[in-house]
């Protein structure tokens, strides 16, 4: 079983009552949710607890929305040809849907153009908008690209084919010519929300539209078309994005759209309720499938669709398009997990490199994800054709695969990407030198720990806390992703059963109590855990909350995400170091309960060893080798020591946090003080 890293965040007790009465959150528990997500401000906390198109800020306050309103309303108006210029991924494809119903509702003359992912590849193409300006185009409306497209944007001014660029990916130095330019990271938009995915920016212009011509009212159903762009685009859920995909929810297993409902029967999404889960692995990968192994206009197509009719066959081609696309998927994962292993060397390696002929571009991206998931370390995986190599990298938390790269940039032909991916090309030959190279930076700039799998603990639960009345509480919070990441909670608990599950024995089933209630747990792929657990051990686990219906009874159970052997000590001084963070008072009747008192003796002793510490530059130390630094020989002894962090906190002399395991230190103000000046200190010292 690999370590896992477990981070949690304490709350002070009185920012979270007065968050609580600033905002009239009844409930402590959510609370404490939307403070560990940073959720502030009345909008902000508005949007989280009751998402509505109330929400939504102007439109008219992007950069350049006015004249792409202007621009566009000629057209419509002059009857004359708009194209709208998509990518081929989930995002454009919605974007690209969106855009052209609301325009075809309005009497326009609209088509739709979207380019080829292995013969053209992404964004703006200045033979693509030669052609459709043969083809009687007058304006040219991006969604999802283009805001790097300086050249094409030149090219589209010199074919008298005008121009408007809707995006949201990053800027580069300038933007280019066109009549508008609408992009939230645009450096002088001062728009309140830039995390809107390509289609959340097409439906602020929709937004716009529908505004100048005379009402909202019908606008709102294009959100559920929306909500299944910004899901996929992994953007986070958070202000605009959470009201799209809150909203879209109330409504999408009732869509109006045929293509929609038939992309939601195929996948079986149609039973329980809708999710970003659900958008994300069933939605999502059956309209990628579109563009990564075939013609991304079928997902276009399907939304256009007028009827199930027409709707049905085109999402049963894009099912069986995503089989084809997780057959291979999983044909190049295996060929790639042989070459890892196949390669002694890898082991000692902080990065993968794997080339090889024959692989599939459209799924490399893909297939990087689960070697870095598998491996816990940077992959770049690369597809080998004509004597090149393409391909795409992943990361790892903490690590910049972008930086890395950047340190080897001699080598691509051209690259790019960001801190957690990037995508690349090279000559073959330099495949070594690229493996050896980015292998010794990363032997200087990326830390052990950075291999080490994490997890953010939400909270601590006593299993007799953990019902379907709890579980109801934490999902008013959904739509959970990026942003808003679904909350793990720890729970300790004794293993009373264990057993496999599913064809292959792959899953893991355990029984889990506490001396009287008992609870299910799943764990997902984690069969192998089964021979390490015994019966009635004891373990800590982390996972999500979830409610378990089966014949017609419901019932709470966790899906485990992480679990760990405990000693019941272990798991007493993790809960007390929690306890010194977010509630001290109560950390020192937990002491006095044990019949320990604070000295002198002992705060001198601690105090001692901080500076020691501090003097080798150590102020991170792991809650287990407090006892080594402390030399101490009891284990009940360590729990008045680490008691001192909170009276040296209470009297300024020491600042500390609890990080992923272990505690943080670092001195405040150098001063001689009274330890009875401490409350804390009288509380465990007076009955001495």
């Amino acid at each position: 079983m690999r370590e896992t890293i477990r981070r949690y965040k304490p709350l002070d007790p009185g920012e979270v009552e007065a968050y609580r009465t600033e905002f009239g959150i009844a409930d402590p528990l959510v609370a404490r949710m939307l403070m560990r997500r940073q959720v502030h401000g009345e909008h902000g906390v508005r949007c989280f607890l009751k998402p509505d198109v109330e929400g939504f800020y102007d439109p008219y306050g992007l950069k350049d929305m006015d004249k792409a309103v202007e621009r566009i309303e000629a057209a419509v108006g002059r009857k004359e040809k708009i194209v709208i210029y998509g990518d081929y991924d989930v995002d454009g494809i919605t974007s690209t849907s969106l855009l052209f119903l609301f325009l075809r509702s309005k009497g326009a003359r609209v088509d739709y153009y979207l380019p080829d992912r292995l013969e053209e590849g992404y964004g703006l193409h200045t033979e693509a908008l030669e052609r459709l300006r043969r083809e009687g185009a007058d304006l040219v409306v991006t969604v999802d690209t283009g805001i790097t497209a300086f050249k094409e944007a030149e090219a589209a001014k010199s074919l008298g084919l005008d121009l408007v660029v809707t995006d949201h990916h990053e800027c580069q130095d300038g933007l280019p010519e066109a009549v508008a330019v609408v992009n939230p990271k645009r450096p002088d938009c001062t728009y309140p929300f830039k995390e809107l995915a390509g289609v959340g920016v097409a439906f602020k212009l929709v937004h716009a539209l529908a505004i100048r011509w005379g009402g909202t009212e019908g606008i709102w159903k294009y959100l559920e078309i929306a909500a299944v762009g910004t899901v996929a685009d992994v953007v986070p859920l958070v202000d605009e994005n959470r009201i799209i995909v809150h909203v879209a929810f109330r409504t999408i297993l009732d869509t109006w759209n045929p293509g929609l409902k038939a992309l939601l029967e195929v996948s079986g999404a149609m039973d329980g309720r809708p999710t970003a889960s659900m958008v994300g692995f069933r939605l999502g990968p059956r309209l990628n499938a579109a563009g990564r192994m075939g013609d991304a206009k079928r997902g276009v197509r399907l939304f256009l669709s007028e009827d199930m009719e027409t709707a049905k066959p085109i999402a049963e081609s894009l099912d069986e398009e995503n089989r084809k696309r997780q057959q291979r998927e999983m044909e190049i994962l295996e060929e790639a997990v042989s070459l890892i292993e196949g390669d002694s060397g890898n082991r000692d390696r902080r990065i993968l490199v794997v080339a090889q002929e024959g692989w599939h571009h459209g799924v490399i991206g893909i297939v990087a994800s689960r070697i870095t998931e598998r491996y816990t370390k940077p992959c770049i995986l690369l597809a080998v054709e004509e004597g090149r190599a393409s391909g795409s990298a992943r990361s790892v938390e903490g690590f910049s695969i972008f930086e890395a790269l950047l340190s080897v940039k001699d080598l691509f032909d051209k690259f790019g990407g960001h801190e957690m991916a990037a995508g690349m090309s090279l000559e073959a030959g330099k495949v070594e030198d690229l493996r050896d190279r980015l292998n010794r930076y990363a032997k200087v700039h990326m830390t052990p720990e950075m291999l080490l799998p994490k997890i953010r603990v939400e909270e601590t639960l006593a299993l007799e806390a953990v019902d379907i009345s709890l579980v109801e509480r934490i999902q008013i919070l959904e739509p959970f992703g990026p942003g808003n990441e679904e909350p793990a909670f720890e729970i300790q608990a004794t293993v009373e059963s264990a057993q496999l599950l599913g064809k292959d024995k792959t899953h893991l089933k355990l029984l889990l109590g506490d001396g009287g209630r008992v609870m299910e747990g799943l764990a997902f792929s984690k069969g192998e855990w089964l021979e390490e657990i015994g019966a009635h051990a004891p373990v800590s686990v982390v996972g999500n909350l979830s409610i378990n219906q089966w014949r017609g009874t419901k019932k709470a159970q966790v899906l485990i995400r992480d679990l760990q052997h405990e000693s019941g000590f272990q798991r007493e001084l993790q809960a007390f170091a929690r306890c010194l963070v977010e509630d001290p008072v109560r950390g020192a009747k937990l002491l006095l309960a044990k019949g320990r008192h604070l000295q002198k003796e002992d705060c001198v002793r601690m105090y001692r060893t901080l500076q020691t510490l501090d003097k080798k530059g150590v102020r991170r130390v792991a809650l287990g080798k407090w006892m080594e630094h402390l030399e101490l020989t009891g284990q009940e002894d360590l729990f008045k020591h680490l008691f001192c962090l909170a009276v040296f906190k209470e009297l300024e002399l020491v600042e500390f946090t609890l990080g992923e395991q272990a505690v943080e230190f670092a001195f405040g103000t150098i001063k001689k003080v009274e330890l009875q000046h401490s409350k804390l200190y009288n509380i465990v010292h007076s009955r001495s």
